[in-house]
């Protein structure tokens, strides 16, 4: 069961695994950080957050180059996009927390913009061609129905602008 097996021995056959082919001849591409946690994290009772899975990638390294040249390709590409990734996640979630907290204050007032305390980017979803869409949540202090709104309007309206789900913590 894939739910009890270890994230190094799951990232060892995601690396050796030959990929299929897909339309035209062409191989489908190495999961980005994203899906490789999503993958990992499928009904596992204790997910593993980034910084878990940076320090299984890490630990893995060292035995890559008995597992083949294809494995040793795929796995520099996963941690070229793993790198890129998490470069660029705390400044995406600090420029998300801006806007929610800007759309909360022109919405609702400061009161509600000031008990948004932090914001934190669970996953994205990216479809050919489209904007991707960013599975968020908000650590909020206090009340949270005045940042939910009447039957959700104001997240819905929040979603719909930001391209955003969002999950309330």
């Amino acid at each position: 069961m894939l739910t009890s097996t270890e994230p190094a021995d799951l990232i060892f056959l995601i690396l050796t695994a030959k990929a299929p082919f897909a339309r035209r001849g062409r191989y489908h591409f190495m999961p980005n950080p994203f899906r490789l946690r999503r993958l990992i994290n499928r009904n596992r009772a204790n997910p593993l957050n980034f910084a878990q899975l940076e320090y299984v990638l890490k630990s893995i390294e060292p035995l890559v180059v008995n597992w083949g040249k294809n494995a040793e390709r795929n796995y520099r590409v996963i941690m070229k996009s793993f790198t890129e990734t998490m470069g660029s996640l705390d400044g995406l979630e600090r420029e998300f927390l801006d806007k929610v907290r800007s759309f909360y204050q022109n919405r609702v007032g400061w009161y509600a913009a000031s008990q948004i305390q932090g914001l934190q980017i669970q996953d994205r979803f990216s479809k050919p061609g489209e904007n991707p869409k960013y599975r968020v949540r908000l650590i909020v202090t206090g009340e949270k129905g005045r940042l939910i709104g009447r039957g959700g309007a104001y997240v819905n309206e929040l979603r719909n602008s930001l391209n955003l789900e969002i999950d309330l913590d």
